[in-house]
């Protein structure tokens, strides 16, 4: 099933720079520690993880998570 995925994917839209991102958006939505991302992604530098990862961030910041404990608190 991936494989015929990976044949109707437009080839201009997939390069290897696609993967790295989308890995190291993966491994810090899995929790992984920016440390290990950029050994993984092969960065010297913290900026392109963080960024490549920045609206993760953004739903994990303080006010996000106050907006979700209000939203279930009004709900239920």
């Amino acid at each position: 099933m991936l494989s015929e995925a990976l044949r109707s994917w437009p080839k201009d839209h997939l390069a290897a720079h696609s993967t790295r991102i989308g890995a190291a958006h993966d491994l810090a939505a899995s929790g992984i520690d920016l440390t290990s991302i950029m050994r993984s992604g092969g960065w010297n530098d913290p900026k392109m993880p963080r960024y490549y990862s920045r609206e993760l961030a953004a739903q994990d910041s303080g006010m996000a998570r106050m907006m979700k404990a209000r939203y279930v608190h009004l709900n239920n």
